[in-house]
């Protein structure tokens, strides 16, 4: 897939740079690529299926869990996996201090603009709304 190629030339020249590059597993319970190996590189398409191969890649390496942090460390900056200092927002880009944001987030700021645009036409538009008529099987997302 165009994904695993792109990440493993950035990778390649990540590390031909001289740049110390650390590739680390999502957050799954296994890694994903096992998943694809262990179904001969076919999509699983039932429950059965899948559990079945999870099994059989987490009998070969089990699931570790990490111990619980005794101390968890004061708010401050944040700091990369080798405690190297990670760069503010504001240091990123010191020209948008203070700027407002287009877009504020957060559900009740997201509530306050629904309600907004649907009394302009009264919820003529929500009483409207229909369904799309797809077919929830097909491959096809124009029906």
């Amino acid at each position: 897939p165009y994904a695993l190629a792109r990440d493993e030339a950035v990778h390649a020249s990540a590390t031909g740079a001289g740049v110390d590059v650390a590739v680390c597993q999502g957050h799954t319970l296994c890694d994903l690529a096992d998943l694809v190996r262990e179904a001969g590189g076919q999509p699983v398409t039932t429950y059965s299926t899948f559990e079945k191969h999870f099994a059989a890649v987490t009998s070969r390496k089990p699931i570790r869990v990490a111990a619980a942090p005794e101390a968890i460390p004061p708010p401050g900056r944040a700091a990369d996996s080798a405690g190297r200092d990670l760069p503010s927002a504001d240091e990123l880009a010191p020209s948008l201090k203070g700027v407002p944001a287009l877009f504020p987030g957060g559900e009740t700021e997201a509530l306050r603009r629904m309600r907004a645009h649907l009394a302009l036409d009264n919820g003529r538009w929500a009483a409207a709304f229909e369904k799309p008529k797809t077919v929830p099987t097909a491959l096809d997302p124009h029906g």
